[in-house]
């Protein structure tokens, strides 16, 4: 899922990615690469506004609502698997 978003984004500087804490995960100004996407924590990303392209924001907002949807189902199956083996 990273790779669509690193298509979506290629070519485009931040207009500042937040977290959900308030701070800034790729600052305003940078270009975003393949590892910064990466090193994101898409369940506590701010989906709003990483470009000036609105329909860029609207497809990146879908993206990561499908990725952290699918981190979150990954992360309770594993959660319930481990608790399986007590």
């Amino acid at each position: 899922m990273v790779e669509k978003l690193n298509v979506l984004v290629s070519g485009k500087v931040s207009q500042g990615v937040y977290n959900n804490f308030k701070q800034e995960v790729i600052p305003k100004g940078a270009k975003f690469q393949t590892k910064g996407l990466m090193d994101i924590d898409y369940l506590n990303v701010n989906p709003n506004k990483w470009t000036t392209d609105k329909e860029k924001n609207d497809l990146i907002k879908i993206l990561i609502t499908i990725i952290s949807s699918s981190t979150r189902r990954s992360w309770a199956f594993t959660t319930a698997r481990s608790s399986w083996r007590l």
